[in-house]
């Protein structure tokens, strides 16, 4: 049973440990690769692949984090993909 503080920023986990709500904007750089017939088609997809966890793979995140100690919930994520731009060829 989570505890609710007075302006809704702290709440106390079933360990009775004080939480807050931080928000963090990371800067995230990811290499997708694609086989496909032409890059314009491969750019195409290149966004399906990169969406925002759901609830099950948070959820997972979760239990793995509680099982390792670690007192934090992630609650929410949320992605916003930019420009998708070829990566020169040798690079990684």
């Amino acid at each position: 049973m989570s505890m609710f503080r007075i302006l809704g920023a702290d709440y106390s986990d079933r360990h009775g440990v004080l939480m807050e709500d931080f928000t963090f904007k990371v800067n995230l750089v990811a290499v997708v690769r694609v086989r496909a017939g032409d890059e314009s088609v491969a750019r195409k997809i290149v966004p399906t692949v990169l969406g925002a966890p759901g609830i099950a793979e948070i959820r997972l995140a979760n239990e793995n984090n509680a099982a390792t100690g670690s007192h934090a919930t992630v609650t929410d994520v949320d992605f916003s993909i930019g420009s998708v731009k070829p990566l020169k060829a040798g690079s990684r």
